[in-house]
């Protein structure tokens, strides 16, 4: 397996380039599984929650905020879903389903729209993401440099294959990057909460729920990076405490991310 991935790699690298130019179509993600279902929040017409994720392809150019993509390979995407009646459903996607970029490959928005759960009788929804889950851009007309065929055969089978031993189960990082992404995802995605919802979030989320142990470091640099973006949204900051909490999750899945680049030019 590592020879085959090497030999890909080296050939995928000789021909791309490193990075590609502009105009061509966004690089594919790996979507990191969530541990259990994700409450959706519902506001403006959309129910949302945010996803970790990172880049599989770092020779094509990281997507812009909004870039669309769809799920393809691994364990898929469910839908969960609660009726009025208290009912627990689990579903394929719809065709409401959405998935675009945030922060560039380190975090996705997936969404459904109000009225599609008004259509299949639920009052709450959620999101789980299975195990070894990549993201293809959608296809943009007139692109001079699509994703082929041979591209996402790559991308999401051994690419995302070396991904998930190097990322996916580096089991500190991710329990740091969930965590920090259950922060985000308690606060609301437009503008400020009060002192009190503020103050009370790390206590809210980090007892609220058994997590795999953290080393020592890792769980006193999450504290302080929380304690940072907390003073820093109470300080009068333009950075909401959900934009500053988003910066902290991407700074764990750097690490991770940039070994797996590594080791992609490396060809192992």
């Amino acid at each position: 397996m590592h020879s085959f991935v090497r030999i890909l790699a080296l050939a995928v690298f000789a021909a791309a380039g490193w990075p590609s130019g502009a105009g061509a179509a966004y690089q594919m993600m790996a979507l990191i599984a969530s541990d259990g279902a994700v409450p959706l929040t519902c506001s403006r017409g959309e129910c949302a929650a945010e996803f970790s994720s990172f880049c599989l392809q770092p020779y094509r150019a990281s997507p812009p905020r909004g870039a669309q993509y769809y799920v393809i390979g691994g364990e898929g995407v469910t839908i969960v879903g609660t009726t009025a009646d208290g009912r627990t459903l689990s579903m394929a996607p719809t065709d409401g389903l959405r998935i675009t970029a945030l922060r560039g490959h380190n975090a996705v928005r997936i969404s459904v729209p109000v009225a599609t759960l008004r259509t299949l009788g639920l009052v709450a929804v959620a999101i789980e993401v299975g195990e070894g889950v990549s993201l293809v851009p959608e296809p943009i007309v007139g692109d001079p440099d699509p994703q082929t065929e041979a591209d996402i055969a790559i991308a999401t089978g051994p690419f995302r294959a070396l991904g998930s031993r190097i990322v996916d189960h580096d089991s500190d990082a991710m329990v740091a990057a969930r965590l920090t992404n259950n922060f985000v995802n308690a606060l609301p995605e437009r503008g400020r909460v009060s002192p009190d919802v503020r103050d009370g979030l790390w206590n809210d989320v980090i007892r609220a729920q058994s997590r795999p142990a953290m080393t020592p470091g890792t769980e006193e640099a999450m504290r302080r990076g929380f304690e940072h973006c907390r003073a820093t949204s109470a300080g009068g900051s333009f950075i909401t405490m959900r934009q500053c909490l988003g910066s902290m999750h991407d700074r764990f899945m750097g690490g991770p991310n940039n070994e797996f680049w590594d080791r992609l030019r490396l060809g192992s």
